[in-house]
């Protein structure tokens, strides 16, 4: 096998690269993003919380989980103005060794100060592979991963784990485990350097003349809180530097910088300096005109998603999408907002909203900042009391601006729109005066807005929609019939019109979630889209406003394992179709205890049958609203789950690891077997749970007497009490059961 080729990059390189360039001007920024994000509970402030630091940082959600536990040092559930920036400081302007140090606390997951390689595969196996655009299937995802496993030996060597000072030194010799993830967050980094100048500038013209800009000699300060009340002018913002930045002349050396694998890559050639083609910045997503996209009629199909089952727009817009390949999952999955609305009772036939042409057609902008505003103009702000209030309002990306006048010299505060949705609420009367009004709901705010004159409000919910990121649910889906229901909606037949295929789509009703149920969706979200295994449902696409939540997946016809069953005794069903089952299953669950995924309710009902015959049977996982991403040294303690399905030490309430999938396995396995559960009673789900815990194992049926030893033999290991005892994923596949009917590589 070749040596592979050792290429250096050099620190100095990656910072030249990355966008933002001045320290101070960002804490500026995020100090009034923290103050528009903080949650209020009670009249007290308890700072930003995890569902609006997700949201924030846009990042895969396992990342997120493990930055916010980093960043949360006094583990309240809520980061600090200080826990916020001090951190983001340290990675988008720090030394080397401070970025350094921002990796190590992620690789931390027991904040121990150490970190070992399989924390470390767990989270760079959730960074995209270079290709990333185009449709990943299961193999070309297996081979990039087998690199990630040379990548780890390499680094780690005869270590089995490595404290801060160690990691410095190995990451300057062989970089990856460093770089990799640096170069992603640098690369997927949603501050732009327009929003950071802009704010600073437009707030205060003449805050430069106060402070020195000049970020060379920064010392290593813990941040001050800044003070930016409403009524202090910018001129008294105390604005001390946090960071030390230095050139740090440091080259690094990544054997892998050309692989699959590789963020470093993509971010050095996204930022080619010589190749502006190549820079993101300038790759802006375009958005037609769409002729269905607000201020629409309440009862219409694209208001409600319930009354979509027709051909909704037969004239169907799709922006800027190639087919890649001839896959159906082939679509977009990054999260998207559409524009389905309730409109309010008062809307008096406001006309559909096309986008402009050009986003930065106005003619009040000042011409020094005109290239980086998309809009602005005066809005009236109904406030807390009632009382509506005229604000002249900056829009720059997903930022909001509000000012005295248009002057924009007199600063009062800004708004981060991202996650956020517009609803129209038509005409509406206030102290005799004619208004026609929006609203911008976010998941703890809901903001009013005001116009005098219908264009002008219909041009602002334009680019704002173009700023969030709006895209209409049905321009890409028609709805058909129902397939069923759920706790919180319902599940729809769906065409995806560019294909003409048939989906499957998850409408789940906002309104009935909880906040902690919101988070828990997200995090279903996310993990659905990690999934791309044979045996495991496919997510296709996601789309979300101000009511509903879209979920398309794939359609699969022949409907859940248990009921497919019903069609047989199971006494006929033969042990090579219950050990493709099994094998299939756990094909799924080695997959998913890859990428630390627990899905903790493995049952009957959440595994479809995709094909099916008299010799063979392709069964899909599905369903991850209980799952959970753990680290291979983490537990679990939460009591999700089927009674009948759940580990012993889930009824317990004692710390548990993925192995509660296996136990699930075994008891999918005896009730395919003989059609009865192991654990069970008439008597009360009481009696369930202590027979589940205590109650020794048995097989007690006349049909065990027709199944063989080898079957037995697999799920007394599935179904061992003791957790440490219970069998692996690894000796389900080596067992003689499975070898016997499967091919197991």
């Amino acid at each position: 096998m070749d040596t592979p080729k050792i290429a250096t990059i050099n620190f100095e390189q990656i910072r030249k690269h990355f966008p933002l360039k001045n320290p101070k001007k960002f804490t500026f920024y995020i100090e009034n993003i923290f103050k528009d994000l903080t949650t209020m509970q009670n009249n007290k402030k308890l700072g930003m919380s995890k569902l609006k630091f997700f949201d924030f940082i846009k990042l895969p959600i396992f990342i997120c989980e493990k930055m916010f536990s980093a960043m949360d040092l006094d583990k309240d559930g809520y980061l600090s103005c200080d826990e916020l920036t001090e951190p983001l400081l340290k990675l988008y302007f720090g030394t080397f060794e401070e970025t350094a140090e921002f990796i190590f606390n992620l690789y931390d997951f027991d904040k121990d100060g150490l970190i070992n390689s399989d924390d470390i595969k767990l989270i760079l196996s959730y960074l995209p592979l270079k290709y990333e655009k185009t449709q990943i299937v299961y193999n070309h995802q297996l081979e990039s991963l087998s690199e990630l496993d040379e990548i780890i030996k390499r680094t780690f060597k005869n270590n089995q784990k490595m404290n801060l000072e160690k990691f410095i030194k190995r990451i300057q010799v062989d970089s990856d485990i460093y770089l990799q993830l640096l170069c992603y967050l640098y690369q997927k980094c949603n501050f732009k350097e327009k929003n950071v100048n802009m704010i600073y500038s437009l707030s205060s013209k003449n805050l430069d003349k106060l402070i020195n800009l000049d970020s060379s000699n920064l010392s290593t300060k813990s941040t001050k809180s800044i003070n930016k009340s409403n009524d202090k002018s910018s001129s008294e913002v105390d604005l001390e530097p946090t960071i030390r930045h230095s050139a740090d002349n440091v080259v690094l050396k990544s054997p892998a910088q050309n692989s699959n694998f590789s963020p470093v890559h993509e971010f050095m050639e996204k930022f080619d300096p010589d190749n502006p083609d190549n820079n993101i910045s300038k790759k802006q997503h375009k958005f037609g005109k769409n002729k269905n996209d607000s201020f629409n009629d309440l009862n219409s199909a694209e208001v409600s998603g319930y009354k979509g089952v027709k051909h909704v727009n037969p004239k169907f817009f799709i922006s800027n999408q190639k087919t890649e390949s001839k896959s159906h999952f082939s679509s977009l999955i990054d999260k998207r907002r559409c524009s389905v609305e309730s409109i309010g009772d008062k809307i008096q036939n406001l006309e559909i909203i096309d986008f402009p042409e050009d986003n930065n057609s106005f003619d009040s902008a000042d011409k020094e900042y005109g290239e980086s505003i998309s809009f602005e103009g005066m809005l009236y702000h109904k406030k807390l009391k009632g009382d509506i209030k005229p604000y002249w309002i900056v829009l720059i990306n997903q930022d909001i601006h509000y000012y005295t006048d248009e002057t924009k010299q007199n600063f009062v505060k800004m708004h981060n729109i991202s996650g956020s949705f517009i609803k129209a609420n038509g005409e509406i009367a206030h102290n005799g005066d004619k208004f026609f009004s929006f609203s911008i709901i976010s998941s703890t705010k809901e903001r009013t807005f005001f116009a005098r004159d219908r264009e002008y409000a219909k041009e602002w919910a334009a680019h704002l929609k173009k700023a969030m990121g709006y895209m209409n649910f049905f321009d890409y889906y028609e709805m058909l019939e129902d397939l069923g229901e759920g706790a919180y909606g319902m599940v729809k037949l769906g065409v995806q019109k560019s294909t003409n295929i048939k989906v499957a789509i998850k409408i789940i009703t906002k309104s009935k979630l909880k906040l902690s149920q919101i988070e828990q969706l997200t995090n279903e979200i996310d993990i659905m889209k990690v999934c791309k295994h044979p045996n495991i449902v496919q997510f296709i696409d996601h789309f979300e406003n101000s009511e509903y939540i879209f979920i398309v997946m794939e359609y699969i016809p022949y409907g859940d394992l248990k009921n497919h069953l019903l069609t047989y005794k199971y006494d006929e069903l033969t042990e090579k179709k219950l050990s493709e089952i099994t094998f299939q299953i756990a094909s799924a669950l080695k997959y998913l205890h890859f990428y630390g995924i627990i899905h903790r309710d493995l049952k009957p009902e959440n595994i479809l049958v995709a094909s099916s015959d008299k010799n063979s049977i392709l069964v899909k996982v599905m369903d991850f609203g209980f799952a959970k991403i753990v680290a291979p040294t983490e537990k679990a303690n939460e009591g999700y789950g089927t009674l009948c399905y759940v580990a012993p030490e889930i009824i317990l309430r004692t710390p548990y690891n993925n192995s509660v999938d296996i136990w699930s396995l075994g008891i999918i396995l005896f009730y395919l077997s003989s059609g009865e559960f192991p654990f069970d009673s008439t008597v009360s789900n009481k009696e369930i749970a202590k027979k589940i815990c205590y109650t020794p194992l048995k097989f007690n049926t006349k049909i065990w007497l027709k199944r063989s030893s080898e079957l037995k033999d697999i799920i007394k290991g599935c179904l061992e009490k003791d957790m440490k005892k219970r069998f692996t994923i690894d000796q389900v596949f080596s067992h003689d059961f499975i070898k016997l009917y499967n091919k197991v590589e």
